[in-house]
């Protein structure tokens, strides 16, 4: 591998010192370089000196280059001939034999000055003494069409430096293709995905580049020569605009004001391309690329003065970016597209583009890491936000469930006051009624008496507060309501009817002290008013039309001593009414069997569950 490399240099440094007349000892190296030949064109005949570029002359038409090889044996192995540009169409003889032809000639689709070219020379066409090369070649005005050097040698060695160039400029222009698509594809996705106009910028620049990087790979172009060449130019023009127009965008500059600069650039090359690409007006395109070159030079400037006064990352880069760039583009404008000496070189130009393309890429990377790290550090801050009001509506919720509790026992004071009133004050006042008569009855003084401790019962029972669930306060209500009954012989059947979850309920707990004291004042009738032996409380869950779930009781006795209107108007009837409207429910009441009495209760699950824990 080392030693293909140093031939390879020593190749190279070789083909660089040798003349068109070989001696002996030049030919025993294997490397000639042929710089001059007899030139024959429109009948008239003379020696030019290679490379003879046909822009610089001002030729077009056919021509024949004739080029002598004087060797002073003949060789023993296959040589070549290599031609590092030639255009745009030709054919190559030794001795009389074609060794090879590109293009069909008069066809001006076909142009193969965008690559370099190599030819096997078998060594039975080659001879001791003077050996004639010709070359026909044919070319357009506003084409690359000339011949450069022409390299001749033994085809092991000639054949590095034409695979180093070939790879270097047909590989190098397949993968700048390659890497410009990539970033127009991701540039547009970008541009889509966050509605940027420097990033539909960046995707149209390099389309464009990655357009004019193409057709330099293609040696017959798909559709007419003129209107091709105009396509070319005008993609270089149109991402150069494009380049510029991002560069604005970034650097922070008036884009108005640029915009217009652009837009005028771009009016300027439709129209100067155009007619060049058309009249084959090759001193049209020369005024062009001088143009395109002062507005490069004119907008390096900007971007230098834009940095000198901000010196930032993104400055910084584009600066430097832009500044080699344009020294890549004046070397080509001045040494291989305006030189005579520079026909057969390698341009520069496409490594302008890369320029731009990776300055391009740093600052969308660059933006797009910034944003990444705003919206972490924005992400952040709104956890930290979100936990700030997660902890002051853990402590509302504290605070309104304080307040809840104290608003339940403020209404249940409230609620005793009332019903000591109500019921206790009648009770009592009964009670002095019967001592104050004059025949006092033992056994009703012992009912009243009875009952008065029941009443302070139920509101002992009931003063306490509750919080928990659906079946927990059914089971205290059952205890409590089965204990009284017990005492005075009265049998309690308690059905509860439905699934398991609704009973697992959280209960609000100001309705769970309504409910409670709805069914001990229930009970308290049953005691009071019913005589009867045995009491049926049925608690269901069921659901009504429209999908309104709601929760049934009914409470039901035996009595055999009708009431008449007793229950209606006795103060344990008007607290089971006042309390079913805070409930917010129904009640009906009926005599089932013309005996005993029926309370049927229905409310609204949703008016019983505690809203808190939603």
């Amino acid at each position: 591998m080392h030693l293909r490399t140093l031939s390879a240099l020593l190749f190279c440094f070789l083909m660089s010192h040798v003349h068109a007349q070989p001696n002996a000892n030049e030919l025993a190296l294997g490397v000639v370089v042929v710089d001059r030949a007899i030139l024959e064109m429109n009948g008239r005949s003379k020696e030019v000196k290679l490379p003879d570029a046909w822009a610089q002359s001002g030729r077009m038409g056919q021509a024949t280059y004739t080029l002598t090889l004087t060797m002073s044996d003949k060789p023993r192995e296959a040589w070549a001939i290599y031609f590092p540009r030639i255009g745009n169409r030709f054919e190559v003889t030794v001795n009389g034999h074609q060794v090879g032809k590109i293009g069909a000639i008069s066809d001006l689709s076909t142009d193969s000055a965008l690559r370099p070219h190599y030819f096997r020379v078998s060594d039975s066409l080659l001879q001791s003494g003077a050996n004639q090369i010709h070359v026909f070649l044919e070319g357009e005005r506003n084409r690359y069409a000339g011949l450069s050097r022409v390299h001749l040698g033994p085809d092991r060695l000639l054949r590095l430096d034409y695979e180093w160039r070939y790879n270097h400029q047909v590989g190098g222009a397949v993968a700048l293709t390659i890497v410009y698509v990539v970033c127009s594809l991701l540039a547009l996705v970008l541009s889509l995905a966050l509605r940027q106009v420097s990033d539909l910028l960046f995707a149209l620049a390099t389309a464009f580049g990655a357009f004019r990087t193409w057709t330099t790979l293609l040696e017959t172009p798909p559709f007419d020569y003129h209107w091709w060449a105009w396509a070319v130019d005008m993609s270089y023009a149109a991402s150069m605009a494009c380049i510029y127009a991002f560069y604005v965008r970034a650097m922070g500059l008036n884009t108005r004001r640029w915009d217009t600069a652009g837009g005028f650039y771009v009016a300027v090359a439709l129209v100067m391309v155009t007619w060049h690409s058309q009249a084959e007006r090759s001193d049209i395109r020369s005024i062009w690329l001088t143009f395109c070159l002062a507005y490069g030079v004119f907008l390096l400037v900007v971007v230098v003065h834009q940095w000198w006064r901000h010196k930032t990352l993104t400055t910084t880069v584009l600066a430097v970016a832009s500044v080699v760039a344009a020294g890549f583009g004046v070397v080509d404008y001045l040494r291989v597209f305006n030189h005579q000496d520079g026909y057969g070189g390698t341009p520069l130009l496409r490594f302008t583009a890369a320029c731009f393309v990776v300055a391009m890429v740093f600052v969308v990377a660059d933006r797009l890491i910034t944003s990444l790290r705003q919206e972490r550090a924005l992400r952040i801050s709104i956890d930290k936000e979100a936990e700030m009001l997660r902890l002051e509506l853990a402590s509302q919720y504290e605070q309104q469930a304080i307040t809840h509790a104290e608003t339940a026992r403020t209404q249940e004071r409230q609620r005793i006051v009332q019903d000591l009133h109500d019921g206790m004050g009648l009770q009592l006042t009964g009670l002095l009624g019967l001592v104050e008569k004059d025949t006092l009855d033992l056994g009703e003084v012992q009912s009243e008496v009875r009952h008065t401790i029941e009443q302070l019962r139920t509101l002992v029972d009931g003063s306490e507060t509750f919080d928990g669930t659906l079946a927990e306060l059914l089971g205290h209500i059952r205890h409590r309501i089965e204990t009284r009954l017990r005492r005075q012989s009265i049998a309690l059947e308690w059905q509860v009817r439905g699934s398991a979850e609704w009973v697992d309920t959280a209960i609000d707990p100001i309705a769970a002290l309504n409910l409670q004291h709805l069914m001990f004042e229930l009970c308290t009738n049953v005691l009071k008013h019913s005589g009867a032996r045995t009491v049926t409380v049925i608690c269901e869950l069921g659901v009504q039309a429209g999908d309104l779930t709601r929760f049934h009781v009914c409470f039901e006795d035996d009595g055999r001593q009708p009431r008449g209107t007793i229950g209606r108007t006795s103060a344990g009837q008007r607290s089971i009414e006042r309390r079913v409207r805070q409930l917010q429910g129904e009640i009906a009441v009926d005599h089932p069997g013309g005996e005993g009495w029926r309370n049927s209760l229905s409310f609204s699950f949703s008016n019983l569950v505690l809203k808190l824990a939603e």
